[in-house]
């Protein structure tokens, strides 16, 4: 159930009183958007990239707090998200604050944990996937956040166990001579309109 907020509700003591009695009462779990996080967008950008990327995905894990009692326990929830292809090597999305309502979801507050866009060259088994990953306090800070990948791996490193590559956020992480073998992926998160 969520309540919805009205002009008796002027100030944030009316509003936690509000809230207190609707949690109490009748089980709420949110106040409008008082007690709502914020959605945000996220353009991915990817420069000295060593290829077309033709598969890219992208999602939203959120982990469920807050269950009242009878409700199954919480969990975490992987979401996969729209992505838009803005041109070039140009990626868009927009992260939710909280996942859409399901039968068993809406009993509990959802908390964002984390957002990343998984880039391949090709959907083969084997295919290297260049994660970028933003925390949601990356998200709240609305900040560009660059990762760097050694161009190495594209499309794919012959047998290779691990096939996932991070990122980081420091290029000195990489030997001298890799220095100049590297690519970005800046990831730029903003408010959603």
């Amino acid at each position: 159930m969520q309540l919805r907020e009205g002009p008796w509700a002027a100030g944030p003591g009316h509003r936690a009183l509000a809230w207190g009695l609707c949690a109490l009462l009748a089980g709420c779990d949110q106040i409008g958007t008082w007690g709502a996080e914020r959605s945000h967008t996220v353009l991915a950008v990817i420069e000295r990239a060593p290829g077309p990327f033709g598969q890219v995905s992208w999602h939203a894990d959120y982990r469920a707090e807050d269950c009242p009692a009878g409700a199954p326990s919480g969990g975490d929830l992987s979401v996969p998200l729209p992505v838009v292809h803005k041109g070039g090597q140009h990626y868009e999305t927009t992260i939710p604050a909280r996942p859409a309502a399901g039968a068993e979801q809406d009993r509990c507050r959802w908390r964002l944990v984390s957002t990343s866009a998984r880039f391949a060259a090709t959907a083969a088994e084997g295919d290297e996937v260049f994660e970028a990953r933003l925390t949601a306090e990356d998200l709240t800070r609305e900040r560009p956040v660059v990762l760097y990948y050694w161009r190495g791996t594209y499309p794919r490193m012959p047998g290779a166990i691990i096939t996932r590559s991070l990122g980081e956020p420091d290029r000195q992480v990489f030997r001298p001579e890799f220095q100049n073998q590297l690519f970005t992926i800046t990831l730029t998160p903003r408010a959603a309109s």
